[in-house]
């Protein structure tokens, strides 16, 4: 064995550690991981005890103080249950404390509960899978044992494909040894003999209550306990997992309480799901599952398990659900390709779905389309016997779509509004649900743009009170006042009746407590929203933040989670305010945008625009200025056709912010353009919330037209802000390749002087892999050593001390 062996440095230092100090080493790690190989290979020329205990109890257990060799290996600790045999074992580890021999443990599942007290006591070192995998070098060279030499193409994809586990990568070699190139099908018969070893080796063991429900779990990327327990039926899924712990280390835990299954175990018991089971069964299950996630109003997830258990009535009837909703709550842009499979036939029989298919198209900036579905839901409303139920069905839709298809804007929206505010008021029709913010910390700029309305905002506060409350229910507590105050701070320059900012704020706070007690959460998130603005206009970051992590608690503490991404996106925004791109236990900039921002090049959605506007700022400031230009004009597109006069005043200020550090001159043709458009609704915060980004681009811009008052308020509005925040949308330093989320975690905990044995643990990672990010790291920053890169991290401002 010894010649066939790979030395794995990781888990050869911690059985030299654990001989140096005179430790116990538990090895925990699934059948095929190499422990005992290892082991073996560590004592070859070591005098050593050995045991066992795959029978449940030790095959031996002579008397502790007459062992006389130095190393005492004891395997299959996990499948110990009896009491003898763990006392024993026990009273072993004091012995061996007490005499200086080293003790090696070893198990297929984490550490039994009945050691635990004795890991405490006597510090041991503990190992696991990851001590025991491959790295590039080691692959390498089992196979050079082998008689095969790998290209440095064929390792990269061996070890992407096996992770480097060990009985994956030796059944290559197997496959290999008769001059077979590398391929896909190589390594799929490879994986086929694998599962066969997994079959022979432990799960034929295993009892049918545990193959039952892992079979069954194994379908999903991760599982509850609640759904464990919906798919097989059996109520003591805690116990069988617990179970599972024991006899494996087949589960790891996930978020938000869920188990994972580790990849390879999930990949075998799929193909023995396929062996075992029926087509029939694995509808069954799926069903069970779309159930769990319909209960949940998970709509994404329960479409796609009834989608998986061919239930086509089931998906019909969750469209028909989703489709009562308004954009902000329903699901209209992710249940997409559900809707528009639908037959055309299907969709002309139900109002509900025309007018769905309406506002979606809508949504998705097709205009002819969502006009065209609106023209079917007329002509279906016309073919209907007044009074009918199927009339007034089709009149409310209809009369839905009139005030609430984004594309449509808010051309001649107060005569629609008024007439069917009568309709609602005769009792002709009852309005649904209408979505006033879409989420977005704003109703001037919510769900509609109303930047008309400012113009005459008091006169039409008074005007449309009535017929607003009328239609729009739990959605009209608080609207009117904060709707006012957004509109005065918007402005803040009508002369001497401009109301003060204690006005405002009061205008804010009584429409949230209104919102608050008897409306909806998003109305709050309005209020929260133009208070954080206020706050920071007057040099109060702090009080803006803690403002907006308290109401993130108070959404996640009443479900509001749609609102989550918004808000954050809203923290990145105060963090670019700051100059802060640094990561931190709350947010980063950074790993927002790798992870969490939407991605225009996927999918653009115009629900998403609130937060395309942070990213292209985020762009900015990380200078990835072909992206900012790219998603800018994106966005130009949709606020042109769709009339978004809030949103098209800050693309412009963006584009030429962006075209200015470009140096082109177009740059002062889009100025004029923002500021002709704010003027003329006499916005000033909305050029001054640039502050200094602006600065340079008003102080240079050559002839620009716009009235002397209005000029004087802007640029004291812009110079108080950039004094505020000297840094926001500062271009940073940085390196041609950006670093990954886990390099730029890395090399903060290398610059914050953490250890590299700290690291591993931390992230749960092998040293090797850990070398892996280094060099990656070490390349992008151009540097050699973590010296270096530390200190170039300085340079680029990736990291503050």
């Amino acid at each position: 064995m010894a010649h066939t062996y790979v030395k794995i440095p990781e888990i050869y230092k911690k059985m030299k550690a654990a001989e140096a100090e005179k430790r116990v080493l538990f090895i925990s790690a699934p059948v095929g991981s190499g422990k005992s190989a290892a082991i073996e290979y560590y004592l070859r020329r070591q005098d050593h005890l050995f045991l066992t205990g795959i029978d449940g109890r030790l095959n031996e257990m002579p008397e502790g103080n007459e062992i006389n060799q130095p190393f005492i290996v004891i395997d299959d600790v996990s499948w110990i249950v009896d009491p003898d045999s763990e006392n024993y074992i026990l009273d072993l580890i004091d012995i061996c404390d007490r005499k200086g021999k080293t003790m090696i443990l070893a198990g297929r599942s984490r550490l039994p509960s009945w050691l635990q007290p004795a890991c405490i006591e006597y510090g041991f070192i503990l190992a696991d899978e990851r001590d025991l995998l491959f790295g590039e070098k080691q692959i390498k060279k089992i196979f050079q044992i082998h008689g095969i030499d790998l290209n440095e193409s064929d390792v990269f994809e061996i070890m992407n494909e096996t992770k480097g586990y060990p009985v994956s990568v030796t059944m290559l070699t197997y496959h290999m040894q008769d001059g077979k190139d590398y391929s896909v099908d190589i390594y799929k018969a490879a994986q086929l003999d694998m599962y066969r070893y997994f079959f022979r080796t432990f799960y034929a063991q295993w009892d049918n209550e545990l193959k039952e429900v892992l079979l069954a779990v194994s379908v999903f990327p991760s599982f509850t306990v609640q759904l464990a327990e919906m798919v097989t039926g059996n109520v003591n899924i805690r116990r069988v997992i617990e179970r599972a712990f024991s006899v494996g280390s087949f589960l790891f835990c996930g978020a938000d309480d869920s188990y994972v299954m580790r990849p390879l175990l999930r990949g075998f018991l799929e193909w023995r799901c396929g062996i075992e089971y029926s087509k029939e069964w694995m509808n069954e299950i799926y069903g069970r599952a779309a159930l769990y996630y319909e209960i949940r109003n998970d709509i994404e997830n329960a479409l796609y398990y009834y989608e998986l258990a061919d239930d086509r009535e089931r998906i019909f009837q969750f469209l028909i659900k989703n489709a009562e909703k308004h954009t902000g709550t329903g699901h209209f842009f992710e249940t997409r390709r559900y809707y528009l499979s639908l037959p055309k036939e299907m969709i002309v029989k139900s109002p509900l779905l025309m007018c769905g298919m309406s506002m979606l198209h809508s949504l998705l900036m097709q205009t002819e389309e969502s006009e065209y579905w609106y023209d079917q839901l007329v002509q279906y409303e016309k073919r209907q016997e007044v009074g009918k139920r199927s009339r007034k069905e089709a009149t409310m839709r209809r009369a839905y779509l009139d005030i609430a298809l984004p594309h449509r804007g808010i051309t001649n929206i107060i005569k629609t509004l008024k007439n069917t505010a009568i309709m609602v008021t005769n009792k002709e029709i009852q309005m649904p649900e209408f979505s006033v913010t879409s989420n977005l910390p704003s109703i001037m700029n919510g769900g509609l743009d109303f930047c008309e309305w400012s113009k005459n905002d008091r006169n039409l506060a008074i005007l449309m009170k009535k017929p607003v409350e009328l239609l729009l229910g739990k959605h009209s507590p608080g609207l009117v006042n904060i709707a006012l105050a957004e509109s005065f701070f918007e402005k803040s320059f009508e002369g001497q009746n401009d109301p003060d900012d204690y006005k405002i704020m009061t205008l804010l706070n009584s429409g949230y407590t209104m919102a608050d007690m008897k409306g909806k959460i998003e109305m709050c998130f309005v209020a929260i929203g133009v208070m954080v603005k206020l706050h920071i206009s007057h040099n109060q970051p702090q009080v803006a933040k803690t403002l907006l992590m308290e109401f993130r608690e108070k959404a996640i503490a009443e479900n509001a989670l749609r609102l989550l991404p918004n808000i954050d996106a809203m923290r990145v925004w105060l963090k670019l305010l700051a100059g802060n791109m640094d990561i931190d236990k709350e947010l980063s900039v950074e790993n927002w945008l790798a992870d969490d921002a939407p991605n225009e090049n996927r999918e653009f959605y115009i629900l998403e625009r609130y937060r395309y506007m942070v990213k292209i700022r985020v762009y900015i400031v990380m200078g990835q200025y072909e992206d900012a230009a790219r998603l800018i004009e994106r966005v130009l597109v949709y606020f042109e056709k769709y009339n978004r006069t809030f949103f098209w005043i800050q693309a412009h200020l963006l584009k030429a912010i962006l075209q200015y550090r470009l140096g082109k001159n177009e740059w002062q043709v889009n100025l004029q353009k923002a500021v002709s458009k704010a003027q003329e609704y006499k916005f000033t915060q909305i050029i001054a919330a640039e502050g200094a980004a602006v600065k340079p681009l008003l102080l240079q811009a050559q002839s620009l037209e716009w009235d002397d008052a209005y000029c004087a308020k802007v640029l004291n509005e812009v110079d108080r802000e950039a004094q505020f925040y000297p840094d926001y949308l500062k271009e940073r330093c940085l390196v041609e390749e950006p670093l990954t989320k886990m390099e730029n975690t890395i090399l903060h905990l290398l610059c914050k002087g953490n250890k590299s044995t700290d690291i591993c643990d931390l992230y749960h990672i092998s040293y090797n892999t850990l070398k892996y990010h280094n060099k990656n790291i070490y390349r992008k920053l151009g540097v050699k050593n973590r010296a270096e890169a530390v200190q170039m991290a300085g340079e680029l401002g990736i990291y503050r001390a």
